[in-house]
């Protein structure tokens, strides 16, 4: 009989287990993903990163309209031209300019400015970002056969001052940069 009892209450123990086993479900947890920054061109000349939980390149933006770069409605603008030659585009110390990549400018000193490229290190949404990035417009200025690459950004180094001219970034998109030059000396 003791026999018996051990073997029912070993049938009854393995019987209950798998019972408990089978009600048992793999907790799920939603951890955010880390893309890397990479980047990735777009045919508009902005850049795009990385996004979502299997880290897929974001979609490029939609071309609307090419010639026209978004800008700030309230500033007063000088229309780039979109021309390799900086000569047609004279422009005056202070005054606010619109560029896009590859756009070309010239000073009253001989300086010409040009906009190289625009950096884009701004967090994608739906992804956790150590900082909150930004657009960062590298332009290169050339003077007396001399040229300097300066890089300024949307959110760090806003402004740079560099062999008498200041250069202040007034706004950025990812395909054009409004930037303001004046003399150092205070006169424009």
């Amino acid at each position: 009989m003791n026999r018996k009892l051990s073997l029912l209450i070993l049938i009854l123990s393995v019987a209950g287990g798998i019972s408990t086993l089978q009600g048992c479900q793999k907790a799920v947890v939603n951890v955010p993903t880390a893309c890397s920054q990479e980047a990735k061109l777009c045919p508009d000349g902005s850049a795009v990163g990385r996004t979502g939980p299997n880290c897929t390149f974001a979609p490029c933006p939609q071309i609307q309209n090419p010639d026209v770069a978004p800008v700030n409605p309230n500033l007063p603008v000088v229309n780039p031209k979109p021309t390799g030659d900086a000569s047609d585009n004279t422009v005056e110390f202070g005054e606010p300019i619109v560029m896009r990549i590859a756009d070309m400018f010239a000073f009253p000193d001989g300086m010409v400015l040009t906009l190289k490229e625009i950096g884009d290190s701004r967090c994608p949404k739906g992804v956790q970002c150590i900082w909150q990035g930004e657009l960062s417009p590298l332009f290169v200025s050339t003077a007396n056969g001399t040229s300097d690459e300066i890089r300024l950004g949307t959110v760090r180094q806003e402004s740079i001052s560099l062999k008498g001219h200041t250069y202040q970034l007034e706004a950025a998109t990812e395909d054009s940069a409004t930037v303001r030059v004046s003399l150092e000396n205070g006169t424009n």
